[in-house]
């Protein structure tokens, strides 16, 4: 099936990009295809630090695979390394604000609405802001990082905790324990696994809110490749950028749902 699915994905994606024309502007297809993503990604070459301007690229002067596999590894690093301190800030702070708020009966229905608030924000729309507050710095970017991180988490986390079953804090109650271990020792384990769709959703959406950030305020990452290409028009640079990116997405997906996986083995 997933053979089936991968063929008919490339038949149709092909299909699109000879319906679709070319540029009057640049003469590359408005929708590449397999063959142009393969035969731009050489043109990553051009955004390595101290390469010649990106500009070069849309001449159609290749440059070699491994220069530009190293291009991409550079920025991919650059973007990886925001993405895990973003994410870590941002679930870390998450949780921990869940926890607290939770502790009351009375203090969480009065953050319920903001914590429901969360989900409506336009996180994708806030990166330019970010970059006003904080300069084009590092700050700025892991700032944003971070509380995107948190607006997707923050209600996740009261709702884990909302929902775990009330015998279970009983259970403890009967046994001896007071209400602080209870609240740390039971509730606040109990939820960690109602945390899972949190975790990977922040994860699969890290990727785009690191090319967002980047693509404003950085000189770096893969946000600025997908900056440069669009400034250039460099449409076949830009679908090399999308392929790439899904594929980060997916391992990052699947990597972080396994680990999240043994970390509450113990569920089983």
């Amino acid at each position: 099936m997933l053979t089936l699915s991968v063929l008919a994905t490339l038949l149709l994606w092909n299909a699109a990009s000879l319906l679709a024309g070319v540029s009057p502007i640049t003469g590359d297809r408005l929708v590449p295809g397999t063959l142009d993503v393969i035969r731009s990604f050489p043109n990553l070459a051009y955004y390595a630090p101290g390469s010649p301007d990106a500009l070069l690229a849309s001449s159609g002067t290749g440059s070699s695979v491994g220069a530009a596999l190293k291009s991409l590894l550079y920025h991919t690093g650059v973007s990886a390394l925001r993405l895990v301190i973003g994410l870590a800030a941002g679930i870390a702070i998450a949780c921990l604000a869940a926890v607290l708020i939770s502790w009351n009966r009375t203090i969480r229905r009065a953050f319920m609405l903001p914590a429901q608030a969360f989900r409506m924000l336009p996180l994708l729309a806030l990166a330019p802001l970010f970059g006003i507050w904080f300069g084009s710095g590092q700050t700025g970017t892991y700032a944003y990082l971070a509380f995107a991180t948190f607006a997707v988490m923050f209600p996740v986390a009261v709702s884990a905790i909302d929902h775990v079953p009330g015998y279970y804090a009983n259970y403890a109650r009967s046994l001896g324990a007071g209400s602080a271990r209870i609240y740390l020792s039971v509730v606040v384990p109990a939820a960690l696994p109602d945390l899972r769709p949190g975790v990977l959703l922040s994860v699969a959406f890290g990727w785009s809110m690191v090319l967002a950030v980047e693509y404003i305020s950085q000189g770096d990452g893969l946000g600025f490749i997908v900056s440069r290409a669009q400034e250039f028009s460099q449409i076949n640079t830009l679908a090399v950028m999308g392929c790439i990116l899904v594929i980060y997405g997916r391992f990052s997906y699947v990597a972080a749902a396994r680990g999240f996986d043994r970390l509450v083995r113990w569920q089983e």
